[in-house]
Protein backbone atom coordinates (compact mmCIF):
# COMPACT_ATOMS: atom_id res chain seq x y z
CA UNK A 1 0.00 0.00 0.00
CA UNK A 2 1.34 3.66 -1.04
CA UNK A 3 0.47 6.13 1.67
CA UNK A 4 1.20 9.98 1.76
CA UNK A 5 0.32 11.44 5.40
CA UNK A 6 -1.58 14.49 5.92
CA UNK A 7 1.40 16.64 7.20
CA UNK A 8 3.15 15.38 3.95
CA UNK A 9 0.20 17.08 1.92
CA UNK A 10 -0.13 20.16 4.34
CA UNK A 11 3.30 21.05 4.07
CA UNK A 12 3.64 20.87 0.29
CA UNK A 13 0.54 22.63 0.21
CA UNK A 14 1.98 25.74 2.15
CA UNK A 15 5.12 25.67 0.30
CA UNK A 16 3.59 25.83 -2.92
CA UNK A 17 -0.33 26.13 -2.86
CA UNK A 18 -0.70 22.95 -5.42
CA UNK A 19 0.33 18.97 -4.99
CA UNK A 20 -0.45 16.19 -7.00
CA UNK A 21 -0.71 13.08 -4.96
CA UNK A 22 -0.49 10.73 -8.24
CA UNK A 23 1.00 10.45 -11.42
CA UNK A 24 3.48 10.18 -14.04
CA UNK A 25 5.15 13.43 -13.10
CA UNK A 26 7.98 14.62 -15.49
CA UNK A 27 9.20 17.06 -12.48
CA UNK A 28 9.08 16.58 -8.89
CA UNK A 29 6.51 19.10 -6.55
CA UNK A 30 5.61 19.71 -3.06
CA UNK A 31 5.21 16.38 -2.07
CA UNK A 32 5.55 12.99 -2.88
CA UNK A 33 3.69 11.71 -5.29
CA UNK A 34 2.77 8.03 -6.03
CA UNK A 35 3.32 6.95 -9.68
CA UNK A 36 0.78 6.22 -11.87
CA UNK A 37 -0.44 5.63 -15.61
CA UNK A 38 -3.75 7.04 -16.81
CA UNK A 39 -4.94 9.63 -14.06
CA UNK A 40 -3.88 12.20 -12.06
CA UNK A 41 -5.10 13.46 -8.74
CA UNK A 42 -3.87 16.09 -6.73
CA UNK A 43 -5.09 19.30 -4.13
CA UNK A 44 -4.87 22.97 -4.52
CA UNK A 45 -5.19 25.61 -2.16
CA UNK A 46 -5.85 29.43 -2.32
CA UNK A 47 -5.31 31.08 1.41
CA UNK A 48 -5.46 34.37 -0.42
CA UNK A 49 -7.66 35.67 -3.88
CA UNK A 50 -5.99 34.18 -7.10
CA UNK A 51 -6.72 34.30 -10.35
CA UNK A 52 -5.69 31.93 -12.71
CA UNK A 53 -4.49 32.63 -16.20
CA UNK A 54 -6.72 31.33 -19.04
CA UNK A 55 -5.88 27.68 -20.78
CA UNK A 56 -7.58 24.82 -22.62
CA UNK A 57 -6.42 21.24 -21.72
CA UNK A 58 -5.41 19.46 -25.15
CA UNK A 59 -6.04 16.17 -23.79
CA UNK A 60 -7.27 16.15 -20.25
CA UNK A 61 -10.42 15.95 -18.75
CA UNK A 62 -10.28 17.36 -15.56
CA UNK A 63 -12.29 16.89 -12.33
CA UNK A 64 -12.87 19.37 -9.91
CA UNK A 65 -14.38 18.85 -6.21
CA UNK A 66 -14.83 21.96 -3.59
CA UNK A 67 -13.62 21.19 -0.37
CA UNK A 68 -13.83 24.18 1.03
CA UNK A 69 -14.65 27.61 -0.26
CA UNK A 70 -15.95 29.02 -3.30
CA UNK A 71 -14.83 29.00 -7.38
CA UNK A 72 -15.78 31.22 -10.43
CA UNK A 73 -15.74 29.89 -13.51
CA UNK A 74 -15.62 31.56 -16.69
CA UNK A 75 -15.79 29.40 -19.97
CA UNK A 76 -14.90 31.32 -23.15
CA UNK A 77 -16.82 29.99 -25.76
CA UNK A 78 -19.85 30.42 -23.61
CA UNK A 79 -19.24 33.44 -22.14
CA UNK A 80 -20.70 32.41 -19.12
CA UNK A 81 -19.54 32.76 -15.62
CA UNK A 82 -20.01 29.36 -13.45
CA UNK A 83 -20.09 30.24 -9.42
CA UNK A 84 -19.47 26.74 -7.62
CA UNK A 85 -19.09 26.22 -3.87
CA UNK A 86 -18.11 23.92 -1.01
CA UNK A 87 -19.28 20.22 -1.79
CA UNK A 88 -20.02 21.08 -5.87
CA UNK A 89 -18.29 18.87 -8.48
CA UNK A 90 -17.56 20.48 -11.89
CA UNK A 91 -15.68 18.73 -14.75
CA UNK A 92 -13.83 20.80 -17.41
CA UNK A 93 -13.95 19.14 -21.02
CA UNK A 94 -10.60 18.66 -23.16
CA UNK A 95 -10.60 21.39 -25.61
CA UNK A 96 -12.86 23.60 -23.36
CA UNK A 97 -10.93 27.16 -22.73
CA UNK A 98 -11.40 28.48 -19.50
CA UNK A 99 -10.35 30.88 -17.00
CA UNK A 100 -10.82 30.63 -12.94
CA UNK A 101 -10.39 32.66 -9.68
CA UNK A 102 -10.51 31.60 -6.20
CA UNK A 103 -11.96 33.26 -3.08
CA UNK A 104 -9.51 33.41 -0.27
CA UNK A 105 -9.48 30.05 1.78
CA UNK A 106 -10.60 27.92 -1.03
CA UNK A 107 -9.22 24.30 -1.36
CA UNK A 108 -9.97 21.65 -4.28
CA UNK A 109 -9.22 18.20 -4.88
CA UNK A 110 -8.78 17.85 -8.93
CA UNK A 111 -7.88 14.66 -10.95
CA UNK A 112 -7.25 14.86 -14.34
CA UNK A 113 -7.38 11.75 -17.11
CA UNK A 114 -5.32 10.54 -18.94
CA UNK A 115 -2.98 12.87 -16.99
CA UNK A 116 -0.11 14.81 -18.44
CA UNK A 117 0.78 18.34 -18.74
CA UNK A 118 -1.38 19.51 -21.62
CA UNK A 119 -2.07 23.11 -20.39
CA UNK A 120 -2.15 25.51 -23.20
CA UNK A 121 -2.13 29.54 -22.09
CA UNK A 122 -5.05 30.96 -24.58
CA UNK A 123 -4.94 34.87 -24.69
CA UNK A 124 -6.72 36.93 -22.01
CA UNK A 125 -8.58 40.42 -23.28
CA UNK A 126 -9.39 43.53 -21.10
CA UNK A 127 -12.68 41.80 -19.77
CA UNK A 128 -10.94 38.79 -19.01
CA UNK A 129 -8.40 40.83 -16.86
CA UNK A 130 -10.80 43.03 -15.45
CA UNK A 131 -13.15 40.00 -14.50
CA UNK A 132 -10.23 38.58 -12.81
CA UNK A 133 -9.26 41.62 -10.92
CA UNK A 134 -10.99 40.77 -7.90
CA UNK A 135 -13.87 38.39 -6.50
CA UNK A 136 -16.28 41.03 -7.19
CA UNK A 137 -15.55 41.86 -10.53
CA UNK A 138 -17.79 40.93 -12.71
CA UNK A 139 -17.45 40.31 -16.32
CA UNK A 140 -18.72 42.93 -18.87
CA UNK A 141 -20.41 42.02 -22.39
Amino acid sequence: MDIISCGEIEAGLSASGRVYLCGDLAAPNGVRHIKTDGYEIGISGYPEFKFEKAHVHTFNTEFNYIIEGELKIFLLDEEREYHLKKGDLFVINRDEPYVGKAKAGTRTIFSKTPGGNDKVLVPMDERLLRWGSSWDAAYER
